[in-house]
């Protein structure tokens, strides 16, 4: 037994020697590194913050697909939405589906918008901008494709975003705008289109770490390893903390410079209508289709009412700024010779084609499409 251990004495203090000339030639080698390191800051410092900032494309993730019910907060705020399972499919380019029905189509349209264009709360081939691409094509006996770019939040200075990078390469000769709510809400609450770290903003600047990037590996690999499970525990913290976009303006009575707002917004609609025509595509304008009567159905009122507690906008001020966004939206047109399909003044303020304040139900989207349908077929042909 001696002998054996004897014999192995050896190879182990030569492992270990080995193990430590590897650590010793390591260290000097850092050492060595930090050194030069040093010596080059004094004639040439440098300064990293590490600070990273990028513009945001609002867009779904490509091939992106879900099933959902729709949340307590949605249901509290409607009076004719169905509580059920939607789906929701995205293709390879960020586009809701069915988008890209032929491969070489002969006409290409695409409609931008917020979540009243996104229609998430419908079956897929009710929403809007597939049905009238669908109706489109069999009344021009044309092969259309029709394109849905509408994502819950965005703003006209997102479309303008999407427009330029998303869109144009897809050539298309026609794009449909629409929004009013979504502006009216960034430039009430936030005063600019450009809040920086804002859930509406359009750059956002963040600092990186070490931690923070291997925060984001190891989140990267949750949702790729368990992508259900992960989907399930995300969707339950939100339906139990929900974000709220403006919560550190709650409570904060609003200053309403109504001139500058929609001046912000009357510039958007022109960089919308210059950037097509500049690309040779036909721009479109849409009003937003809306419930806010004079005198308002229940739900409506009480929606309403809690934005008038929490920031002293009365129903009154708040349904003329909505109204004057519209009215905006119908000038610009007019003064640009730019269509301008008028689904606020076409589309009944009921529960039967609304579900809140601004989101169609299925009646309300066929209603739309039929709008659009009629709009388009005469730029088309």
């Amino acid at each position: 037994m001696k002998t054996a251990i004897n014999k192995l004495a050896p190879q182990l203090w030569l492992g270990h020697k080995k193990k430590a000339l590897f650590l010793l030639i390591l260290l000097a080698s850092l050492s060595l590194l930090l050194l030069v390191d040093r010596i080059l800051a004094i004639n040439n410092p440098l300064h990293l913050s590490f600070i990273q900032r990028y513009i945001l494309l609002k867009e779904y993730e490509p091939l992106y697909s879900v099933s959902f019910v729709p949340p307590p907060e949605a249901l509290r705020d409607s009076d004719s939405l169905v509580n059920k399972t939607y789906y929701l499919r995205v293709d390879a380019d960020g586009f809701i589906m069915p988008a890209k029905i032929h491969r070489q189509p002969e006409v290409t349209l695409v409609f931008l918008g917020g979540s009243t264009t996104e229609c998430m709360y419908m079956e897929e081939n009710h929403r809007f901008p597939y049905v009238a691409g669908r109706w489109l094509e069999q009344a021009t006996g044309r092969q259309v494709n029709s394109y849905n770019a509408g994502i819950s939040g965005i703003n006209t200075q997102h479309c303008l975003n999407l427009l330029l990078n998303k869109i144009l390469p897809l050539n298309p000769q026609v794009v449909v705008l629409m929004e009013n709510i979504n502006d009216l809400s960034t430039l009430l609450y936030e005063k600019t289109y450009w809040g920086e770290n804002s859930p509406r903003g359009t750059i956002t600047s963040q600092k990186s770490s070490a931690l923070k990037e291997l925060e984001k590996t190891l989140h990267l690999l949750r949702d790729s390893l368990i992508p259900h499970l992960s989907r399930e525990i995300k969707d339950f913290i939100q339906i139990h903390t929900p974000v709220d976009e403006f919560s550190h303006l709650r409570g904060q009575k609003i200053a309403i410079d109504k001139p500058y707002l929609l001046g912000e917004f009357k510039m958007n609609l022109e960089e919308f209508i210059n950037i097509c025509r500049a690309n040779g595509i036909i721009p479109v304008l849409m009003t937003q289709e809306n419930r806010l009567k004079i005198n308002p159905d229940p739900i409506i009122a009480a929606y309403l009412k809690r934005i008038e507690i929490n920031q002293g906008i009365t129903y009154p001020a708040y349904k003329d700024l909505f109204d004057s966004f519209n009215q905006t939206i119908r000038e610009v047109g007019m003064a640009h010779a730019v269509p301008v399909i008028d689904l606020a003044q076409q589309v009944p303020p009921e529960k039967a084609y609304l579900y809140d304040v601004v989101h169609l139900t299925d009646e309300g989207s066929k209603l739309a499409a039929r709008l659009i349908q009629q709009e388009l077929i005469k730029l088309i042909k």
